[in-house]
C-alpha cells in the first residue's frame, strides 16, 4: 500500500458501529432513550476526520480556512500555494495504532510552491542518503524500508 494512503483500521465494522474510531454510534430517540444507530456507519466528527486525510480537495479546502492561505515558511499569500504534510508520511509506521494523527490536520500546513518544493528536496536528499548507507552497511532491511518515528519525536 502506498505511504501516502491513510490507515483505516475499522474499515470492516458492522453497521451501528464507526469505520473510523471503532466505537458504536448511538442516536437519542424522541423518548429521551439512547440505543445503537444501526443505519450509519460513520459518527459526524469522525467522517470529517476522514474526508481530510482521504479527499485532496477537502484537504485543501480545510486547510485554507484555517491558514488563509499564507505560507507556514515565508509568509507569501500572494503566491501559488500547496499544502504539504509537516511530518513526512514515508517516515510514519502505519501498524502503530495512532498513525492516522499524521493525515489530520495538525500535520498539515500551507507553503508556497517555491517553499514546498525546497522542503521535498532537502526530505528527498535525507531519503537518499538513508538508502546509500543502508546498501553501503548491508541494513537487514534493505532499501525498501524507511525509518519510522518514534513517539517522542512526535509533538502531538
Amino acid at each position: 500500500m502506498d505511504h501516502r494512503t491513510p490507515p483505516l483500521r475499522f474499515s470492516d465494522a458492522p453497521r451501528g458501529v464507526c469505520r473510523f474510531c471503532g466505537d458504536e454510534i448511538l442516536k437519542r430517540l424522541g423518548s429521551g432513550e439512547i440505543k445503537s444507530d444501526r443505519r450509519r456507519r460513520w459518527h459526524n466528527r469522525c467522517l470529517e476526520v476522514y474526508k481530510v486525510a482521504h479527499w485532496g480537495d477537502v484537504r485543501r479546502w480545510a486547510v485554507r480556512q484555517r491558514d488563509g492561505g499564507l505560507c507556514a515558511v515565508c509568509g507569501a499569500a500572494d503566491k501559488p500555494w500547496e499544502v504539504d504534510h509537516e511530518y513526512p508520511l514515508h517516515l510514519v509506521d502505519r501498524s502503530d495504532p495512532f498513525a492516522m494523527r499524521f493525515w489530520m490536520m495538525a500535520n498539515l500546513v500551507t507553503l508556497c510552491c517555491d517553499c514546498h518544493k525546497e522542503k521535498s528536496a532537502k526530505e528527498a536528499a535525507a531519503r537518499a542518503k538513508i538508502v546509500r548507507l543502508r546498501r553501503k552497511f548491508g541494513h537487514p532491511r534493505g532499501h525498501s524500508s524507511e525509518p519510522q518515528l518514534q513517539r517522542a519525536d512526535i509533538p502531538f
